[in-house]
């Protein structure tokens, strides 16, 4: 299992062409060994010479829904340009309704055109928050994707660990549709109600299990590049020094060659 850079967490620095390849290069010198592009405008041609340059893995994308839906093939060819094999949702905007997802519509709309990413030798992706975690009678949201698609998860562990699902077992539920996964961690609250997102760390700073979760990802055999996602890396003094702290401390555990 390769250790990877969700870009969404520096996508700050990545706002050129010549900027997305500095930060391409600052992950690989730091120990990331495939990212994720995600966040920003990228020229996928461009993307991948500089990773055939630098000997970066890319795995895949979050692509916009309507982008998916309405410019299948436009999408598809730019990962095949890319050398990405997952076209990945990273939030279903537009199917969210008093805070829960229309999971129905979503998959109405998104299972056909996954049908013709697959012929065409992709995959589609879904990454999860806490909400398709809550626990509605037994069952949560994923149990609901699992069941009626044959998606790819990117199963967001800090996110569902944050939710009160147990990572360990998600991980082990649905490794069959795990290739690529996002690793985050959250500190505990400081004051009642702090915003989600605010309470996100480096990788090892935080109260997440995350021995625990590196563990399965590791044991279940399926997962191909774990990926660090820290989403306020991008308003932190130093983005690039955020992500930096956390495969410094996955180094220390023993998780990066």
């Amino acid at each position: 299992m390769l250790i990877g850079a969700q870009l969404y967490s520096v996508a700050v620095k990545c706002d050129t062409p010549e900027h997305i390849c500095q930060t391409m290069e600052t992950m690989k010198q730091y120990g990331y060994q495939s990212v994720q592009i995600s966040g920003f405008a990228y020229d996928a041609a461009q993307v991948r010479a500089c990773a055939d340059r630098l000997g970066l893995h890319i795995g895949l994308t979050h692509t916009d829904i309507p982008q998916i839906l309405q410019n299948t093939d436009q999408v598809i060819h730019n990962h095949k340009l890319l050398g990405a094999d997952v076209v990945g949702v990273g939030y279903p905007a537009g199917y969210i309704q008093d805070g829960k997802v229309d999971i129905d519509r979503l998959i109405a709309d998104l299972n056909p055109v996954s049908k013709k990413l697959e012929q065409a030798g992709l995959k589609l992706a879904y990454h999860n928050h806490a909400m398709e975690f809550e626990d509605l009678g037994g069952y949560c949201l994923m149990d609901v994707l699992q069941e009626k698609t044959e998606w790819n998860f990117t199963l967001d562990t800090g996110w569902a660990d944050y939710a009160g699902a147990d990572a360990v077992k998600a991980i082990r539920k649905y490794a069959d549709r795990l290739e690529y996964v996002h690793i985050k961690d959250f500190r505990h609250a400081l004051q009642e109600n702090e915003d989600a997102v605010a309470r996100i760390v480096p990788i090892y700073a935080g109260d997440t299990p995350m021995d625990a979760i590196m563990q399965a990802l590791q044991e279940v055999g399926t997962v191909k590049v774990a990926y660090v996602e820290q989403d306020n890396a991008n308003t932190a003094a130093d983005p690039y020094g955020e992500m930096k702290k956390s495969i410094d401390a996955l180094r220390v555990k023993g998780f990066v060659k």
